[in-house]
């Protein structure tokens, strides 16, 4: 009983990991997607649920790109602290 129990934790575990890695890739679509559309506000609140890694970076390199274009400089000082190649 114990032994059937403890694989059927492993297959929920397994199965698990695979759904949080398809969240993972359609939440970096829906990032790409505010980005694209210059949906900013969307696109950090999207970022901010995501482990920091290089491909979400990147988008935080485009944001701090923005507010820096539009003289916001405080606030693109703080994205680009996020984002690589400081």
């Amino acid at each position: 009983m114990k032994v059937h129990v403890i694989l059927m934790l492993m297959q929920v575990h397994s199965y698990s990991c695979d759904d949080m890695l398809l969240c993972h890739r359609a939440t970096l679509k829906a990032a790409d997607a505010a980005v694209s559309s210059r949906q900013w506000l969307k696109a950090i609140q999207i970022l901010e649920v995501l482990p920091m890694r290089p491909e979400v970076q990147t988008y935080y390199k485009k944001i701090a790109q923005h507010h820096a274009n539009i003289g916001e400089y405080e606030v693109e000082l703080a994205f680009s602290i996020l984002s690589p190649f400081n």
